[in-house]
């Protein structure tokens, strides 16, 4: 299998890695899920392929993606190297295929599907919440108020997540309208969780700040592509 992209968890997980890690972080009261403790994650319709992730590894400069040793703490298991200019559009398949890639061994995602429309995107994937604090601690930390309440609401195991958002991000400021989060048996309409929106955009900017190398002059979703103008990392590095 290709190894992944670990920043499409930052810039892709802006709607669901930091979706649903913010919406168990501020602890606001969920609602039981019409479709009671689902198996599997939403089906978005979105498919990939080998050569789209060799498309969108292409269309940002092909980095260079290396190996940590496998017992690297955590906190140290992603390294990001250098900086190269990046200006470049990618369709729902090529994000896909580069969040699924992955090969850091605290990822907690799996199956993961991106679907991008005008001016927003939504997703969806299978989350392994004994993995979740040490990815956590690898992308910034935060883990401990999100660790109790997915104790409060017993979210544990491998359980199907979703999110969406409409927004986008213009010279590193991100501005965005939660639509709304589900975990497992539980969602977060936008009406419950949009009075956070603040909490939310300090906690997804703080996510994208952890990535050295990597700088956000303007994230648009249009057309079904996210079209990206700023700057990656030549080299990540993660414990695999």
């Amino acid at each position: 299998m290709k190894k992944g992209l670990v920043i499409w968890l930052s810039i892709a997980g802006v709607v669901i890695v930091a979706l649903i890690a913010f919406a168990t972080y501020i602890g606001v009261m969920p609602i039981l899920s019409d479709w009671f403790a689902p198996k599997e994650p939403k089906d978005l319709g979105v498919t990939w392929t080998d050569e789209d992730f060799t498309n969108g590894n292409a269309k940002m400069g092909s980095p260079k993606l290396e190996a940590l040793p496998a017992e690297t703490p955590p906190e140290q298991s992603v390294v990001y190297e250098g900086t190269h200019e990046a200006e470049f559009r990618l369709t729902s398949s090529e994000v896909t295929a580069l969040a699924n890639g992955g090969k850091w061994r605290y990822v907690p995602l799996s199956s993961i599907q991106v679907k991008i429309g005008d001016g927003g995107a939504q997703a969806s994937a299978m989350l392994d919440t004994s993995k979740v604090a040490a990815y956590m601690a690898g992308s910034g930390g935060g883990y401990e108020d999100a660790s109790e309440q997915m104790k409060k609401y017993d979210i544990t195991g491998t359980v199907p997540v979703y999110g969406s958002a409409s927004g986008g991000v213009e010279n590193g400021k991100v501005s965005m309208s939660i639509g709304s989060v589900a975990i497992g048996k539980y969602r977060f309409p936008g009406a419950i969780v949009s009075p956070y929106k603040g909490r939310a955009v300090d906690f997804i900017e703080s996510r994208i700040a952890n990535v050295s190398g990597l700088r956000l002059d303007s994230v648009k979703f249009e057309g079904g592509e996210l079209d990206f103008k700023g700057a990656v990392p030549d080299v990540e590095r993660t414990a695999q």
